[in-house]
């Protein structure tokens, strides 16, 4: 079963996701700030989904670049979603390889996961 850690702070997306993954398939870690997920202990996943905006003043851009120095999840794709306009260029010297806008389709997100969970580490990089 693949794994998916995804970091947002609104509990009720939390609960979406939760349910949502759970559904197709997949096996959710989900954290609530950036700080709950950098000082937490985890398995590494098959993929993240980042919310930009956190409570704690690390943003998911932060998150994605601490996730890119670590040898065990720096090929990791990263999803990042927020209600934020975020320049294409800000998401890519982070590391983020896709990009949702908020409010988002389900179907939109499971499609990208799907590409990006099937591609091999090689095409990823």
């Amino acid at each position: 079963m693949k794994r998916i850690i995804v970091i947002e702070d609104d509990q009720v997306l939390l609960t979406m996701y939760r349910i949502f993954l759970t559904m197709e398939g997949y096996k959710a870690f989900l954290y609530t700030s950036g700080n709950s997920f950098i000082n937490g202990n985890f398995s590494i996943p098959d993929l993240f989904i980042l919310d930009y905006s956190l409570p704690d003043g690390i943003t998911g851009l932060d998150i994605c670049r601490e996730i890119r120095k670590n040898k065990y999840t720096g090929a990791t794709p990263v999803i990042m979603i927020s209600s934020n306009l975020i320049s294409p260029g800000r998401l890519i010297s982070a590391g983020v390889n896709d990009f949702l806008q908020k409010p988002f389709d389900t179907r939109e997100l499971a499609l990208l996961i799907q590409k990006w969970l099937n591609l091999t580490k090689r095409e990823r990089e």
